[in-house]
């Protein structure tokens, strides 16, 4: 801005002993720094999404295999599913609970998901919610995704809070930058340690079940936190923006006052950001990502992505027409209530005795109008 510094005196001329809050120069670089922010949020969001996504279409060819034994399709569930038990259950201290968690949490490093888990999975959706044949669950989960990418890549107003505090625990000599790295690397852990124990929750309770191997497990809410796997996403959801919030701090740091400045001058801490940040992303888009795709289906309800568009916009449709023939209703209902208070008796209804004064939804509203206003019975005319 080139008349920047006439600003700037224009700012400080105060009352007597007062000052300024903030200088037109310092709101200057916070827009800068919003800008960068919310850039860094939505290029990290959509690359950790685009690796999800890569790590999953190699789900494919179990979804091919599938459908490839069809003459031997039930044998094929049951063996699957009889690895999924074995593999989760074979250690004699499977029952105890301190080790099912130590053995989720190293689960989520290596082959977080295996095709025993996919297809055993696969199998209970499609048994919990009666979908038909044709079902492709990889596609459904795709779908889940996209709808799911909506709320990643957005800003919220508690996250903009968490910058705030931030911002005001960012003192020199707390070395807040680096300490506040490890927490999405932390909850990034306990997010996929808690994906992988659904999945061993399962698997033992086929094991301990009075029926063969080969019954489908027994989606629910209760195995998540609170009975929500919505929740999931919003603890992924705040694990991306604090790892973008961090990446784009150093990049405006490093832009606007130089690698050599004191707020970059413990470069150790600086390269152990950096590379935390990093690893979280390919933890998140290796693992943790892929497994919410897949266990978060295993909640009482499905998502809207079940339905084809045509369908969804017709199911939409349907629900705005309802609500607004209940509206309708519900002030047909509120002008019966006024000329009772006013006259002290309800208009006789020219349906008949008995009958309710509200139209049906079908009725045009015009003539819905003129049954709720008329106070004199109306003569109807035969057809």
């Amino acid at each position: 801005m080139p008349n920047r510094a006439d600003s700037d005196n224009e700012a400080q001329m105060c009352v007597q002993g007062k000052v300024p809050l903030m200088s037109i120069e310092s709101i200057h670089q916070l827009h800068i720094f919003i800008f960068v922010m919310a850039l860094v949020h939505v290029f990290y969001s959509c690359l950790t999404m685009i690796l999800a996504r890569l790590q999953m279409r190699g789900w494919g060819k179990w979804e091919e295999e599938y459908w490839q034994q069809d003459a031997i399709r039930d044998s094929f569930k049951m063996s699957r599913q009889n690895s999924f038990v074995t593999d989760r259950t074979q250690h004699p201290w499977t029952s105890k609970a301190w080790f099912q968690w130590i053995d989720s949490f190293f689960r989520q490093f290596y082959r977080p998901v295996k095709q025993s888990d996919y297809l055993t999975l696969r199998l209970g959706f499609v048994k919990n919610h009666n979908v038909g044949p044709k079902f492709n669950f990889l596609k459904y989960m795709m779908q889940t995704m996209e709808e799911d990418f909506k709320v990643i890549v957005g800003i919220s107003a508690s996250l903009w809070v968490f910058v705030i505090v931030f911002m005001l625990l960012n003192i020199y000599g707390w070395y807040t930058y680096f300490w506040i790295a490890f927490l999405p690397l932390l909850l990034l852990l306990v997010v996929g340690t808690k994906l992988q124990h659904i999945m061993t929750i399962l698997a033992i309770e086929i094991a301990n079940s009075n029926t063969l191997i080969g019954e489908p497990i027994k989606p629910r809410d209760e195995l998540f936190w609170f009975s929500r796997p919505h929740l999931m996403l919003h603890l992924i959801h705040f694990i991306l923006f604090q790892n973008s919030f961090e990446l784009a701090y150093f990049f405006w740091l490093w832009a606007t006052y130089g690698i050599d400045s004191c707020f970059l001058e413990n470069r150790s801490f600086v390269y152990a950001r950096v590379v935390l940040g990093f690893f979280s992303q390919v933890l998140c888009s290796y693992a943790t990502l892929p497994l919410y795709a897949l266990v978060t289906q295993m909640g009482t309800t499905y998502k809207k992505a079940m339905f084809k568009p045509p369908i969804e916009k017709a199911l939409q449709g349907w629900h705005h027409k309802a609500m607004e023939n209940r509206r309708k209703r519900m002030s047909g209902e509120k002008a019966d209530a006024l000329m009772v208070k006013g006259r002290g008796s309800l208009p006789k209804s020219p349906l008949g005795p008995g009958s309710s004064p509200s139209p049906s939804p079908e009725v045009p509203e015009a003539f819905e109008a003129e049954l709720t206003s008329a106070p004199k019975r109306r003569k109807l005319e035969p057809r």
